[in-house]
């Protein structure tokens, strides 16, 4: 049996008022990570909520950078 089966993929898009729990009871907003244009960021194994019940995952964060003299308003 193939092992796919156990795992289920995905893509959210998150607005940046979204809490994650980077660590057990420390919840923080993505707004508080402070990204700005051209920036990227990884984290592993993080809730995206605060509920209980669901188990870790990752997430991407990207802001273009700034082309042509114009910028996305968020990441």
């Amino acid at each position: 049996m193939a092992c796919w089966r156990n795992r289920m993929y995905f893509c959210l898009r998150l607005r940046r008022n979204e809490y994650i729990e980077i660590a057990a009871d420390i919840c923080v907003q993505l707004k508080a990570l402070r990204l700005s244009p051209g920036v990227s960021l990884y984290l592993e194994g993080v809730k995206v909520t605060k509920s209980k019940g669901f188990i870790g995952g990752n997430i991407a964060c990207k802001w273009k950078r700034k082309y042509r003299g114009w910028s996305a308003d968020e990441a």
